[in-house]
């Protein structure tokens, strides 16, 4: 199997329910780890990123192969009571990377394409040429969070309308986004899934996901974990994504993709990575 993630990749800076440290960051990072240790398929990175990022690569391949600029974004998480606030810093360095020939070579040969950036500028005139490669049974993946994001003052994220959504979600078989990331999600999903033929799935925190279609909501329910045995919720929709995408691929249930990321995100939620992180 070959797995190509696109986005942005950062350096976090956490303090978390347990947890405080500072480390790699991004959907890209925690999706491939994951794929690494479940399935021992080493995913592409498609992303740019500053010399300070390549203490954090972990070995992983990465398009390009160059750094573009000295410093990478840094992302500020604090967590308290289940809600986090996020800054960005050097958000500058957030350009998409050329459509190089190494990065169609990749794109073309891969089985599974997730596309996860952290803000808004994976346009939709770059994901259409980008995408314009795959091979025509390749499953491809969006994680929108990042549309739905604006930089305010200082750095700090801000709530956005997703303005290309009516061209970019079309592009995609499975979307993944959680509650959280707009005012409406239910009424979103509906309205993507009536005018589309991508499937829409909604994570909800402890109350699992629900798979959205124009006609209905299915949910999956998980088993909440205690607040008090949470060690570290950073990652844990990332580990949802890349598990349902995983489990999607492999056998075409949509149901039993959700469930399958239900676990993975619940066995993250009491683990703490923060030490082998750490650089």
């Amino acid at each position: 199997m070959n797995a190509v993630f696109v986005g942005h990749v950062c350096i976090d800076d956490n303090v978390s329910e347990n947890a405080s440290y500072k480390s790699w960051g991004s959907a890209l990072m925690y999706m491939a780890h994951y794929f690494r240790d479940n399935f021992n398929v080493d995913p592409i990175l498609i992303s740019n990123y500053g010399k300070d990022f390549q203490a954090y690569l972990d070995n992983f391949r990465i398009i390009p192969a160059v750094p573009v600029a000295e410093a990478s974004m840094v992302i500020e998480n604090r967590t308290l009571n289940g809600r986090r606030r996020q800054r960005y810093l050097n958000a500058a360095n957030d350009k998409p990377p050329a459509i190089s020939d190494e990065v169609i070579e990749a794109v073309s040969t891969a089985d599974i394409i997730i596309v996860a950036p952290l803000l808004p500028t994976y346009s939709h005139g770059y994901l259409r040429d980008l995408l314009s490669h795959k091979k025509d049974k390749s499953l491809t993946v969006l994680l929108p969070q990042g549309y739905f994001r604006s930089l305010g003052a200082g750095g700090v994220i801000e709530a956005a309308s997703f303005a290309e959504a009516d061209a970019i979600i079309p592009m995609f078989d499975l979307v993944i986004f959680s509650e959280q990331d707009c005012s409406d999600p239910e009424q979103q999903a509906q309205k993507w899934a009536g005018h589309t033929g991508t499937k829409i799935i909604i994570t909800q925190g402890s109350g699992g996901a629900s798979y959205v279609t124009a006609q209905s909501t299915k949910k999956v329910a998980t088993a909440p974990v205690p607040e008090e045995q949470i060690i570290d919720s950073v990652g844990c929709g990332d580990i949802f994504s890349v598990a349902v995408a995983h489990e999607y691929f492999i056998k075409g249930d949509v149901l039993s993709a959700i469930q399958e990321g239900n676990v993975a995100a619940g066995s993250k939620l009491v683990q703490s990575v923060s030490n082998n992180k750490r650089h």
